[in-house]
């Protein structure tokens, strides 16, 4: 039996070594930031940070749990306000075709997993989640005070 000569595969796959980092891949890491708002809609404070992903999503427990441990700043609670994510979805063609518009921002309605589409492997670190907080304002609902009143009525005397 004959052997199959290899080198041409070895050496093509040598000069597509060069390239994966063009491919798209798994999105492993996840910047996120959050994006504190005062009471007047104006930013304050904004932090970062970065999270591994399992098979590009973010899952809502884990989600849940980074929100609660940043709700809190210089002693005052903030609640959720939105969520949006940003995912750089361009094929390496639709760049150099210089073809960069698409769909890259969504706004997330309610807290759920987050799934994060492929995307190249060398711009990875574009993809983001925003999470902005609004401080919890106190409920002022009137109070409403029920009084009886008495009624006086007049009888006419005949």
């Amino acid at each position: 039996m004959e052997t199959l000569d290899l080198t041409w595969f070895n050496s093509q796959e040598k000069i597509e070594e060069k390239y994966d980092r063009f491919y798209r891949s798994d999105v492993e890491k996840l910047g996120i930031t959050f994006i504190y708002i005062n009471t007047d809609n104006e930013i304050c404070i904004t932090r970062k940070q970065q999270v591994k992903l399992n098979k590009s999503i973010l899952n809502r427990r884990e989600l849940v749990n980074i929100i609660r441990d940043n709700r809190k700043l210089n002693g005052v609670n903030h609640s959720l306000y939105a969520l949006l994510k940003f995912n750089f979805i361009s094929s390496a063609e639709s760049i150099l075709n210089d073809d960069l518009m698409g769909d890259h921002f969504d706004v997330i309605s309610n807290v759920q997993d987050i799934i994060f589409q492929k995307t190249i492997k060398e711009l990875e670190s574009v993809n983001h989640l925003y999470i902005v907080l609004k401080p919890k304002s106190r409920m002022f609902t009137k109070r409403v005070k029920i009084t009886h009143k008495k009624r006086n009525t007049r009888r006419r005397k005949l």
